[in-house]
């Protein structure tokens, strides 16, 4: 493990050197930063209603911000995504249902125009505590710890080389470092999300391969997806799997409809299979939310 370690390390060293190689010409360096701000309210209201359900009420927000530089020879990027949504239906308690802190960083060094040398963080965790609600023989709700801030945490550490053209970026990284974090004792002492019982940290060495795409796909309407893909060398074969996607509609300046949508598979997370607390082991998890709210870009 120390010897891929000290791989990964050697392949990124020469990338700091050669982006410090300075050259008599000097060059304009300019940092571009953005982003939005999403207010996002739902309200169902039912009195006497023949056809059945229950009166609710949602709240979220979405907070995206970048910063970019590019000149001759490089070119580093950052995104902080942070999401967070609360919702109560009926007459249980107020619950999240929405919850991601997302932060990238990549850093390149130009070979060509569309190939280049490329370093990569990702770090991914949630805000708050995240729960199931099994029912009991006597078929009452219990609540069942299942997540929390870094339990579970990832950051993947991929050195690589990446092809980008327009929209579009690929990346390969033949030796990447994924920790998956699970600070929260109890958990960990269960083994979730695949660290050994009693230990709250994970070490993979292994492959990534991801990929991205943006494209205004008609007037006032975006989309993006992000696939990524990693395969553990002592688990060859047996591929983690996180794929994103993203469409946004503005109304305008200020209104604007978001359609979300994860795909996650990783063998290393038990889930509740087909709503059976007896039936635990992975599967796909599916996620899509849908927005409608006020919208700040600055």
């Amino acid at each position: 493990m120390k010897k891929l370690f000290t791989a990964i390390m050697l392949m990124v060293l020469p990338i700091a050197v050669w982006a410090q190689d300075d050259s008599t010409e000097e060059v304009d360096t300019t940092w571009i930063t953005g982003g939005d701000v999403a207010l996002n309210f739902s309200n169902v209201s039912l009195s006497n209603w023949a056809g059945g359900g229950q009166s609710s009420i949602s709240l979220g927000g979405i907070f995206n911000t970048f910063a970019k530089m590019e000149d001759d020879r490089n070119l580093w990027q950052t995104d902080l995504q942070l999401a967070y949504g609360l919702i109560k239906q009926g007459d249980n308690e107020l619950r999240k249902s929405d919850d991601a802190i997302l932060l990238i960083s990549q850093y390149g060094y130009k070979l060509t125009k569309h190939w280049h040398l490329s370093t990569k963080f990702d770090f991914r965790t949630q805000f708050a505590p995240g729960y199931n609600f099994p029912e009991d023989v006597d078929g009452l709700e219990q609540k069942q710890l299942i997540s929390e801030f870094m339990a579970p945490g990832y950051l993947l550490f991929s050195p690589g080389i990446t092809y980008t053209k327009k929209k579009f970026s690929a990346t390969l990284s033949p030796a990447t470092a994924k920790w998956t974090f699970v600070l929260n004792d109890s958990l960990a002492t269960a083994g979730a999300y695949g660290v050994d019982p009693e230990k709250n940290v994970r070490t993979q060495i292994g492959m990534n391969f991801a990929a991205a795409y943006e494209k205004e796909i008609a007037k006032n309407v975006t989309f993006s997806t992000l696939l990524n893909l990693f395969n553990d060398y002592e688990t060859f074969g047996l591929i983690d799997v996180n794929w994103e996607t993203l469409f946004i509609m503005k109304v305008n300046e200020w209104l604007s409809t978001s359609f979300t949508t994860q795909l996650i598979y990783d063998d290393d997370i038990d889930v509740i299979r087909n709503e059976d607390p007896n039936d635990v082991g992975p599967a796909v998890q599916w996620k899509n939310v849908l927005n409608v709210g006020v919208i700040v870009k600055f």
